[in-house]
């Protein structure tokens, strides 16, 4: 049985989603029931993948849950499985798993997640052909770029996938796109095309009859004409938009459109609609763990107590929006530094293998030939001389294309390795990016310093990377260029401070794993130098910063003309245990000396690996 049909055989026993809000349970209870009689491993992930786009409605732990049981299951069976329709069956299971999955993610704010998701959920249906959903993907993945603000990588892929759905005349997903370009046109001003759109969008999802579709879109209708400060109009169409999820039962839609109800009562200074709206969003929010939704329920609640005075209750509401703020943010820059780094590390490594592989291949297959070559040579030494010259002569052309290939290899393994840093030296910018336009956001001195520390330790790390795709060897790096590059980014970071920074270093190589530690101490040191040696006026600060090699192990030498170093208060920052965390890693040694030249003299010993 096909993977359509069988999902069809199971959504025969409801006709909607609002007939699951009401008898949830039964329905539930039904499939697992099937799935405890069922020994076909298709069935089983197929009641699993009906399971969770049940649950995408009321609960995204589940939809998780129950998409990634599905995965399993296919993914184990499809190893074994060698029949082409079985196979293309766990094959479209994997890859609406994976959407489901990456539905979540997005919905959680977790956005490089969503990102892997849905790339994958692309590729498997690029290998069944099935056009329809590969288009539903390149949707989904142009969602996920809209939300990282990459509007015209979005609009690429609304466009791909526009055109493809043309082919199969798909009306559904069809309007989909129509309500997804409007979205871009809306971000970027173009309203009348963004309206045109939406009203695209809107004419097809009538036609069909799909009324959680024509609620999406007349609540992002709703949201245009507010921003175009037509209030009356942009109530009655998010009115319109919840009275039609209501029906269908999508929590995630009930919770934006009454979010989007409750500013427009807030704006008409109708308090307790807002306040009603506003609440049960949050609800949901928490409920679905949604972050994005706690977060604008939580300023909706803010200015509302705000405006009746309740300053307890405003103030909850304000540290919630904040806090929620800082988790998406934090966790976005974590997770995403993190996918960098880790492929960029599986991209080199990969690289690295199959480099030694070839050249092991390409060795052995030359030491068969000579081999081959003096056997033959003895075999007819005594034959004829023009014989052997020709022979010779082969040989000596056949060594030289091999060693053309093998050079050619080599420099395009080379550059594909300096491509590599380059990427992860642009990904760490674009990380920086983000982190600056989150930034802007936060009205909280202590967090705005948090985000500044976190750029300036990315930069740290992006300075290793630009080095090495500038350089030729790829495996260390110069002490001297790098401290001279790492300085150079951190006076364009303090600017406005006139403070002379005097470097001087051996020009010994660095182990790749020892420049990024190495960077991230320099960098908290100047760091704190320049926030707490300098407060008092000074004619000439300075600070000194020395790295020499002694015999095997390499000295680093902070010094700065400042107030002194006062470790009581310095003891339990985070910037000192970061420092002592690196010097670690680095197997080093982290010691304060007293000087008579100089208020603050730190002084990390560290091995060369």
């Amino acid at each position: 049985m096909s993977l359509r049909l069988f999902l069809l055989f199971f959504l025969l026993s409801f006709t909607s989603h609002a007939q699951f809000s009401r008898e949830n349970k039964q329905v539930v209870d039904s499939l697992k029931a099937l799935f405890k009689a069922s020994k076909d491993s298709n069935r089983s992930a197929g009641i699993y993948l009906e399971l969770s786009e049940i649950y995408s409605l009321i609960d995204l732990d589940s939809v998780v849950y129950y998409a990634r049981k599905a995965e399993k299951i296919a993914s184990t069976s499809f190893r074994g499985t060698k029949n082409k329709r079985q196979r293309d069956t766990l094959i479209s299971i994997l890859a609406m798993a994976n959407n489901n999955i990456g539905y979540v993610q997005f919905n959680k704010g977790d956005l490089p997640n969503a990102l892997k998701s849905h790339k994958k959920a692309l590729d498997f249906w690029k290998q069944v052909n099935n056009e329809a959903n590969e288009g539903q993907a390149l949707n989904n993945l142009g969602v996920v770029y809209r939300q990282l603000g990459e509007n015209k990588k979005a609009l690429n892929f609304f466009k791909e996938a526009l055109e493809l759905y043309k082919t199969v005349g798909d009306e559904k997903v069809m309007a989909n796109t129509f309500n997804n370009i409007g979205g871009i046109y809306k971000v970027m001003d173009k309203d009348s095309k963004a309206l045109e759109f939406y009203a695209e969008a809107l004419k097809l999802r009538k036609k069909i009859g799909d009324n959680r579709g024509i609620a999406t879109t007349l609540n992002n209708m709703g949201s245009l004409y507010k921003k175009l400060g037509n209030i009356d109009t942009a109530l009655y169409f998010f009115q319109t938009s919840l009275a039609l999820i209501e029906q269908v039962g999508d929590q995630m839609g009930i919770a934006h459109a009454s979010s989007n109800i409750g500013e427009i009562a807030f704006l008409r200074n109708d308090l307790k609609v807002a306040l009603e709206m506003g609440e049960r969003a949050l609800t949901i929010g928490k409920a679905l763990g949604a972050l994005p939704i706690i977060e604008k329920a939580s300023g909706l609640l803010q200015k509302v107590y705000s405006k009746q005075g309740k300053w307890d209750f405003a103030y909850q509401m304000q540290q919630l929006h904040f806090e929620t703020i800082a988790k998406i943010s934090n966790e976005e820059a974590n997770k995403t530094a993190m996918l960098v780094e880790m492929q960029y590390q599986f991209e080199k490594q990969k690289e690295i293998n199959q480099l030694k592989i070839e050249k092991e291949k390409v060795l052995r297959e030359q030491q068969q030939r000579i081999q081959q070559v003096i056997t033959y040579f003895i075999t007819i030494c005594f034959v004829l001389a023009a014989i052997f010259s020709i022979l010779l002569f082969k040989r000596y052309s056949l060594m030289r294309k091999q060693k053309e290939i093998i050079e050619k290899q080599n420099n395009e393994r080379k550059i594909m390795l300096q491509e590599i840093h380059h990427r992860v030296k642009n990904n760490f910018q674009i990380i920086s990016s983000m982190l600056k336009l989150q930034s802007y956001k936060v009205m909280n001195p202590q967090l705005q310093t948090s985000f500044e520390e976190a750029i300036n330790r990315i930069h740290t790390m992006a300075t290793v990377h630009e080095i090495i795709y500038k350089q030729k060897a790829l495996d260390a790096l110069n002490a001297q260029i790098y401290l001279e590059n790492l300085i150079s980014n951190l006076r364009r970071t303090f600017e406005n401070r006139s403070v002379e920074i005097h470097v001087e270093s051996c020009n010994d190589s660095l182990e790749l794993e020892q420049t990024i530690p190495l960077g991230i101490i320099v960098n908290e040191l100047i760091t704190n130098s320049f926030k707490h040696a300098f407060v008092i006026e000074n004619a000439h600060p300075q600070i000194s910063i020395q790295l020499q090699k002694d015999k095997s192990d390499f000295v680093l030498n902070y010094m700065d003309n400042g107030i002194g170093f006062n470790q009581s208060n310095f003891e339990d920052s985070f910037g000192l245990e970061l420092i002592k965390t690196l010097v670690e890693q680095l197997s080093g040694h982290f010691e304060i000396v007293s000087d008579s030249h100089w208020n603050t003299h730190i002084v990390i010993q560290f091995s060369q690996k």
